[in-house]
């Protein structure tokens, strides 16, 4: 019988309407002075910022709000600064998987110490908690809001390393459907594939659990029956309310199981590539189902339902045929990615503790086949 254990210490308040109750779900971390992580642009734009400081009267909110994708060590340090500087006693992320995998550093380095690269090389490590943090999430893909992970971006090592660490699980989330309503076409698709790998990756990891199983399999129905719908209707609060749980119990499985080779090769792709950090991963998900589901055994069936589908060549259809239908590229060469640059994303994208994940062995020629297949 196999062993397994799952941890989440995150209390985590679900609903349309519940950004407005804001200020009562952060009184339990007894801090008035706040650093609020935002976007750059997006939630100025959306209005929700506004909304924030609003909904935080007489906590003496600092803004920092100069976050973009795929954050790097400066970003982070930066913020570290800024909390240090103005006494900030606790730490609020409102905005997609950047902002709050930014929050997460921000909050363990101001008392752990040191620079955002110590951790990444290795010189330090997270040793004690960090400020009180509590997630919002403004798009429906990451996850991160329940999850002991965030990924930075390392010029120096070349490449998006993530640090794990129980003390990076916010302490609180807040999800609102709702604020998920203003997120463009494009980046609803990119960020529920982004769920969609989350999830699938978590089911057929080797560290999957009975729990993490039915959080997994419960998103990837949730993800077939509502992605399209929300980039072609987005004030359709039910499709949104659905990809935001989605999205929810994608982050409560692979929180628990870490994700696998899908992830790993998608790092590069994006570093190297600019290509989002979500479509890097949909765009080799369907042939790592058809590689990954033959070794699962009689596990398979329970994805093949969650798919809709009896074999693994229609679930990894089905993908691709959702892909198409929400207008994302399915093939490596539709983002500029050809036959030359095949070695510089195995060199960074085969990782060992990514890659041990799989519930299939893969070496770096299996790798070289599945990227090949997809130009």
């Amino acid at each position: 019988m196999k062993k397994w254990a799952y941890y989440l210490p995150t209390k985590i308040y679900f609903g349309a309407g519940y950004l407005n109750n804001l200020k009562e779900y952060l009184s339990c971390m007894n801090s008035a002075k706040l650093l609020v992580v935002a976007g750059a642009s997006s939630m100025k734009k959306s209005g929700v910022l506004d909304r924030v400081r609003k909904l935080l009267a007489g906590y003496s909110p600092v803004i920092y709000g100069g976050v973009l994708p795929n954050p790097d060590t400066g970003t982070i340090d930066a913020g570290v600064g800024l909390a240090k500087k103005n006494s900030c006693q606790a730490v609020l992320a409102i905005g997609g998987g950047s902002v709050i995998d930014t929050a997460k550093a921000i909050a363990v380095i101001v008392k752990n110490g040191g620079r955002a690269a110590d951790y990444l090389n290795g010189r330090r490590r997270i040793l004690s908690g960090g400020l009180g943090l509590a997630a919002v999430p403004t798009t429906a893909g990451s996850g991160s809001e329940v999850t002991p992970f965030c990924v930075i971006n390392s010029s120096r090592q070349k490449r998006k390393v993530t640090l794990q660490n129980d003390y990076l699980y916010p302490r609180i989330a807040v999800l609102d459907p709702e604020l998920t309503v203003s997120l463009p076409g494009r980046e609803t698709a990119i960020s529920g594939m982004d769920a969609l790998s989350h999830s699938m990756e978590a089911y057929w990891s080797v560290n999957s659990n009975a729990i993490s199983d039915g959080f997994a399999l419960a998103s990837i129905r949730m993800v077939f029956a509502n992605l399209k719908e929300a980039c072609t209707n987005p004030h359709d609060i039910l499709a949104r309310s659905g990809m935001l749980k989605a999205s929810l119990y994608a982050g409560l499985a692979f929180g628990n199981t870490k994700t696998t080779a899908v992830h790993s090769v998608s790092y590069p792709i994006t570093y190297f590539f600019g290509v989002p950090h979500g479509l890097a991963c949909a765009v080799t998900l369907a042939a790592f189902i058809r590689y990954n589901l033959p070794a699962l055994g009689k596990r398979k069936k329970e994805f093949f339902r969650a798919c809709g589908e009896k074999a693994a060549g229609g679930c990894a259809r089905r993908v691709e045929e959702l892909m198409k239908a929400i207008g994302l590229p399915a093939r490596l060469t539709d983002l500029g990615i050809n036959a030359s640059c095949m070695d510089r994303i195995i060199e960074y994208g085969f990782t060992p503790d990514r890659v041990k994940n799989n519930p299939r062995k893969l070496t770096k020629t299996g790798l070289r086949k599945i990227l090949v297949s997809l130009i």
